[in-house]
């Protein structure tokens, strides 16, 4: 449960999350100090309210965003009466949080050990399912487990866990497939990945550093073209 939370914290301008039970109260969180136990136990009655309200119009109502000027809290439901709350930037990647909390969801809502093939951390059949939806004629896994551009994408995927965390693989798959239908795929066209990489982390500090990782396997794979 608390590495759930700690995966969507990772994401840049995602400020923390936590899980509520309407009967139980908050059950994890990794919100900052400010955010007072009796804060949250109030922040978590008004979302349920929210949602048995909502549930009258809606009756798939799973998600609700309350946006301020400063910040945006972001609600789904685990199970009945059982809520995931993210607070996060305005401006920070939605469809990447989006992504995120699917993933959490799916984590939260059944045993580990019955969710290996649709884990983050599992290569193969993450990127499997990206290419069957993508449907590429170059498939992304192909690229990664041989040839040329294999040790050089192997370093850019690494540092970019190192920059955004756990949904480094999907980001880069999903960059990957847009890559390879839009450019030729060779290592002088790597910088154009790149470019779509940091497009999709959706945060300009953590795009340039990004950027400054890589810049040794971008070396390294001209001098090797």
């Amino acid at each position: 449960m608390q590495q759930a939370l700690d995966d969507l914290k990772a994401i840049p301008g995602v400020v923390g999350a936590a899980i509520y039970q309407a009967q139980q109260g908050v059950l994890a969180n990794n919100l900052p100090g400010l955010f007072k136990p009796e804060k949250l136990a109030g922040m978590g009655k008004l979302l349920n309210k929210i949602f048995s309200a909502g549930r009258l119009s809606f009756n798939d109502l799973a998600e609700t965003s309350l946006c301020y000027e400063e910040a945006t809290l972001i609600t789904r439901e685990i199970s009945e009466g059982r809520y995931i709350m993210v607070i996060c930037d305005p401006a920070a990647n939605m469809n990447l949080l989006s992504m995120s909390l699917k993933m959490a969801l799916e984590d939260l809502r059944q045993p580990r050990s019955a969710a290996p093939a649709q884990s983050a951390v599992t290569p193969p059949p993450t990127a499997g399912q990206v290419v069957d939806r993508q449907s590429p004629e170059v498939k992304p896994e192909e690229l990664m487990a041989k040839g040329p551009l294999s040790t050089p994408m192997k370093g850019m995927l690494q540092q970019l866990a190192n920059v955004i965390g756990p949904m480094a693989e999907i980001l880069f798959q999903d960059a990957l497939i847009e890559w390879s239908k839009t450019f030729q795929v060779s290592i002088t066209n790597l910088p154009h990945l790149v470019d779509l990489v940091c497009r999709d982390i959706g945060d300009n500090q953590k795009a340039k550093q990004y950027r400054d990782l890589i810049q040794s396997q971008l070396k390294l794979a001209a001098g090797q073209g």
